[in-house]
């Protein structure tokens, strides 16, 4: 009855009187268990939280966009690069639906619909970043779990701006334009 109404970890359990001296053992016995579960709680709350935090500090160092979807295609972590590239501030992403992500930018959009039409590891795209045309290398590494099962997406967007001929960047960018546009 205690836990129907599901207390919070970390919440004092209410029992009612006891009645003779080994109910109030078991009730002594179970609130104890409660403070230790409550407490390993919040240590692993803790521990992932500095997970996270290392997490996203490495990927803050990384000059390529980075962005990690989960197997339901929430979005795990993002770094600031690819924040930047779609145009939002830094973690205003995490834990929503990359489909449905409450954003209007024109980068964010293309990118959606591309990585949606696109069957393969790698492939271009362009995008306007700074006031500037950007092509990308888009790449995806899949992630499974110790079953073997897909848990999540890596996709890592490098910038080939540096690595492209100059004389045909304008052409290159006016192809990913019209391929994306369609």
């Amino acid at each position: 009855d205690i836990l129907r109404n599901k207390p919070l970890l970390g919440q004092k359990l209410k029992f009612p009187q006891p009645e003779n001296l080994e109910i109030k053992n078991l009730i002594f016995e179970l609130n104890d268990l409660w403070k230790r579960l409550s407490e390993m709680n919040n240590l692993n709350l803790k521990s992932l939280t500095a997970q996270r935090n290392e997490l996203d500090a490495v990927f803050d160092l990384i000059e390529d966009g980075v962005f990690i979807l989960d197997h339901v295609g929430k979005i795990e972590h993002h770094n600031k690069v690819f924040a930047n590239i779609i145009g939002v501030k830094s973690n205003h992403l995490n834990f929503q639906f990359w489909n449905d992500v409450s954003v209007s930018s024109l980068s964010y959009l293309q990118l959606r619909d591309h990585l949606r039409k696109e069957n393969g590891d790698e492939s271009l795209f362009w995008a306007f970043v700074d006031n500037a045309d950007r092509i990308f290398s888009v790449k995806k590494q899949y992630i499974y779990d110790g079953n073997k099962n897909r848990s999540g997406t890596i996709h890592v967007l490098r910038e080939m701006n540096r690595f492209l001929p100059a004389e045909n960047f304008s052409e290159i960018v006016l192809k990913l334009k019209d391929s994306q546009s369609k």
